[in-house]
């Protein structure tokens, strides 16, 4: 004899979806509107919304974060930029006051370690008194297959980055962009939707990354604090370089590597990126997806999951083994790296490459 939770489980299978489906045709409008007229209304004020604020940058002392920094300097805003790289911050924070930032302080920290996620938040209160933007930047890759990872360390460093390190600094930041009633900015990855091979572990830390944002919206944080999510695609940056962990948690650049991950695709300019992402941030959009040809893949992601993994497949890895990915066969053929990879902007990043090319780590 079935129990009244069988019976009412199969009435809500029955009833929901189709009720769901009304009401979302019937408000998806209206919404749509809302949010368009809200958009357009706060991009009349998005160059001067972050005149006079505190922003606090992780990961900026490169790629991204890096542009980003001087995205907001342009803006007039007072900065706070944090990463591992003392040399690279100092020369970072010297353009950005040449741009018209306010102030620049900078933090040199690991995101990795909560203490020094407490620490950026401290300086940034103890010399500002505030703090009205955070970006959560910094971030680490790999390449290998899940399979050929001969070492937890490479899971927990890509992990201890790219998610937990958001998830500490946003800890600490919190009471304060409640009180300034503030916007943290997220740069996830298209890596959080769609399922590239060699990037499991990266694409799971995206993943969780956007959900546990999308979470706090439903929260209490919500309410006060205002959240953008970015979903870059493939952007001339250090990992796009191929500096990436390898399968022994080495930090190494491996060029050959990249053409299997990213293929014939052009490369994005981190300049473009980052204005991107803070215009969004200063119009207070949820997500920001760039380029916005990736919505196909989302697309398939939602209905045609199986057809875009085999394409994946198909694409980079070997259709045999001892093969050639098509993906390295089409870079060679199409010449790739001088087409789409934009190369080092500075001598400092060509040398500082150079390095990483040895195989050696850096602090």
């Amino acid at each position: 004899m079935w129990g009244i939770e069988w019976t009412l489980s199969r009435v809500l299978n029955l009833v929901v979806p189709p009720l769901g489906l009304l009401l979302l045709l019937a408000w998806a409008p209206v919404l749509f509107a809302l949010n368009y007229v809200v958009r357009l209304w706060r991009s009349f004020f998005s160059w001067t919304a972050a005149r006079d604020k505190t922003v606090l940058i992780t990961g900026a002392s490169s790629g991204i974060g890096e542009q980003i920094a001087y995205e907001f300097a342009r803006r007039g805003s007072r900065l706070v930029l944090c990463a591992q790289r003392e040399g690279r911050l100092a020369e970072v924070a010297r353009r950005c006051g040449n741009m018209g930032a306010e102030a620049v302080r900078t933090v040199e920290g690991d995101v990795a370690k909560e203490e020094d996620c407490r620490r950026m938040v401290d300086a940034a209160i103890s010399h500002f008194r505030t703090l009205d933007y955070l970006v959560c930047n910094a971030g680490i890759g790999h390449t290998f297959l899940f399979k050929d990872a001969q070492s937890i360390e490479a899971m927990r460093q890509v992990m201890d980055v790219d998610f937990f390190g958001s998830m500490w600094i946003t800890l600490h930041a919190l009471p304060y962009l409640r009180r300034a009633r503030g916007q943290i900015l997220v740069n996830a990855s298209i890596g959080a939707f769609l399922p590239m091979p060699r990037f499991s572990i990266y694409n799971a830390a995206k993943a969780g990354l956007t959900q546990f944002f999308d979470t706090l919206r439903a929260e209490p944080v919500g309410v006060d604090v205002g959240i953008t999510i970015g979903f870059p695609g493939a952007t001339a940056s250090e990992l796009t370089a191929g500096k990436t962990l390898d399968e022994l948690g080495r930090l190494v650049v491996d060029q050959e590597r990249r053409d299997l991950l990213l293929g014939p695709q052009p490369m994005l300019r981190t300049s473009t990126v980052a204005k991107a992402l803070v215009d969004g941030a200063c119009c207070g959009a949820r997500y920001v997806l760039i380029p916005t040809w990736f919505s196909a893949a989302l697309l398939f992601r939602l209905f045609a999951p199986e057809a875009l993994e085999l394409t994946l497949r198909m694409m980079m890895l070997p259709l045999m083994k001892g093969t050639t990915p098509p993906a390295k066969y089409l870079m060679d053929a199409v010449k790739g790296r001088e087409v789409f990879y934009h190369p080092p902007a500075t001598s400092q990043e060509k040398a500082e490459t150079a390095v990483y090319r040895t195989g050696e780590n850096r602090k």
